[in-house]
């Protein structure tokens, strides 16, 4: 047979070896897989803990911004003659009031979340009488 046009023999020694190579590149391609796993793991944690309480953020902000509405609503009922810029000025003024008492009441809820402090969200959802709230409970991975 090793004298046939076109064929080639294998012995017992051939096919060890190239069974070897294949695990060898296996084994490589394996500890590759490990490792792009260990770096994304922790950003895939950190990801999923924010989004458990994204929910929660959104029914917080929108609550707020309904009172803000309502409050300018009023103010603006109370005043006698307030023309279409000065509306503008007092709107966005309390918007910027809105957004700088909330950013580290979020920041902070996110952190809670990246910390798995549950008692300080739970807290936050008592404090701002957010009812009905959806809190994704995810423990994974340290991240």
């Amino acid at each position: 047979i090793k004298e046939v046009s076109g064929v080639k023999l294998y012995d017992i020694d051939d096919v060890r070896a190239i069974v070897e190579r294949n695990l060898e590149e296996k084994r490589k391609s394996m500890e590759r897989a490990l490792e792009i796993v260990e770096e994304e793991l922790p950003l895939l944690c950190r990801e999923l803990k924010e989004l458990s309480v994204r929910e929660l953020i959104s029914r917080i902000v929108s609550h707020v911004e309904g009172v803000r509405k309502e409050e300018l609503t009023r103010a603006f009922n109370m005043l006698d003659s307030v023309d279409g810029r000065e509306q503008k000025v007092i709107d966005n003024l309390t918007r910027t009031l809105l957004k700088r008492v909330l950013l580290p009441i979020v920041e902070r809820i996110k952190a809670a979340a990246l910390r798995d402090d549950e008692q300080l969200i739970e807290g936050a959802v008592k404090l701002f009488g957010v009812e009905n709230v959806s809190l994704l409970k995810w423990s994974g991975a340290n991240g």
